[in-house]
């Protein structure tokens, strides 16, 4: 499956991931990175090994490699994850 990581202030980007994969039919899991979040980054480095902010977020693909990353947030998270898993999954229509 897909893998959707966010820092701890991404929620957006995670509600975003979840909305765009029901509408694709794809399984996306996703997860927030933050001591009181799903994942705890025990090392406190997550944020920089990934090149993001606490409000970014990251798509990993089945294979483990990065798909799409975002330093932070954004005004429109839906309509930009959405076109990332798009991309990564290579459903662009000709538009």
């Amino acid at each position: 499956d897909l893998t959707l990581l966010g820092g701890p202030r991404a929620g957006s980007w995670l509600e975003a991931g979840r909305a765009a994969a029901e509408k694709l039919g794809v399984r996306l899991a996703g997860y927030r990175v933050a001591p009181d979040g799903d994942l705890e980054d025990r090392e406190g480095s997550f944020l920089a090994r990934y090149g993001i902010e606490s409000d970014g977020a990251v798509l990993v693909q089945p294979d483990g490699v990065i798909g799409w990353r975002r330093s932070g947030s954004v005004e429109d998270p839906a309509r930009v994850i959405g076109d990332a898993l798009a991309t990564v999954l290579c459903r662009r229509s000709g538009g």
